[in-house]
């Protein structure tokens, strides 16, 4: 909010889309992870753990999926199992317990759910909270405009070129100021749906401040109210 409001756009909009990515893959990966976990071990996976796997799924996230879209599926199998074996073998644990690392983190890997897009991730989010056509295009719509604004796309330059000082200096523009405004908005409704779904203790206080954002700002957070909404059916169904 500050950079925003004290003109520093570009920074404002890269510490945006690091929220807006970050709130999805953190509750993507945590499913897919803990989903494994707890079929091999019966148990939901420590920080620490999770931490690595993300670690080794970033360092062959671009490569993976590449060859999924080449179709080598034995290659990725083989690279995977590569990556795995590298990695675990620097730990300091006893054998038997490298071996049961290497195949849980080999198995955990392969899902091809972690190499999803961000586009794609939307997609599959939307339709599991139930959040409609039109909540889905706001999503991307708001993705693809925050990565043209934080990549060196043609949107990028021209604005450069004909503005040059909104890279340099604190400079007031509406349009800009309005564009990062309505990002914020709907990146911190996608935020506290997340937050929403993953921890069941804060849903009280997310339906106060979704009540408040309504009646003070004349704001509706329709995607958090959604989501909340489908939870609280579930613990009626539950």
């Amino acid at each position: 909010v500050y950079e925003i409001l004290t003109g520093h756009y570009f920074e404002a909009i890269r510490d945006i889309r690091f929220l807006f990515e970050g709130s999805l893959l953190a509750l993507h990966y945590d499913y897919y992870i803990d989903r494994k976990i707890y079929e091999r071990w019966g148990s939901l996976a420590k920080l620490d753990l999770k931490a690595e796997i993300v670690e080794l799924l970033e360092r062959i996230k671009g490569r993976v999926r590449e060859l999924y879209k080449e179709g080598k599926l034995e290659d990725i199998k083989s690279l995977v199992r590569r990556k795995v074996r590298k990695f675990i073998t620097n730990l300091e644990v006893d054998e038997d317990k490298k071996k049961k690392y290497i195949e849980l983190y080999y198995e955990i890997l392969m899902q091809p759910e972690l190499y999803w897009s961000i586009s794609k991730i939307i997609h599959e989010y939307s339709k599991a909270w139930s959040l409609g056509k039109e909540n889905e295009s706001i999503l991307k719509a708001t993705w693809e405009k925050l990565s043209l604004y934080t990549h060196f796309s043609r949107k990028f330059f021209n604005l450069v070129l004909e503005r040059p000082q909104e890279i340099w200096i604190e400079h007031y523009n509406k349009p800009l100021l309005e564009e990062c405004c309505k990002l914020y908005i709907t990146t911190i409704d996608l935020f506290m749906s997340t937050l929403a779904i993953a921890f069941p203790k804060i849903r009280n206080q997310l339906n106060d401040i979704v009540k408040w954002w309504k009646e003070n700002l004349k704001i509706e957070l329709d995607i958090t109210k959604i989501v909340l909404n489908e939870l609280s059916r579930e613990k009626v169904f539950t």
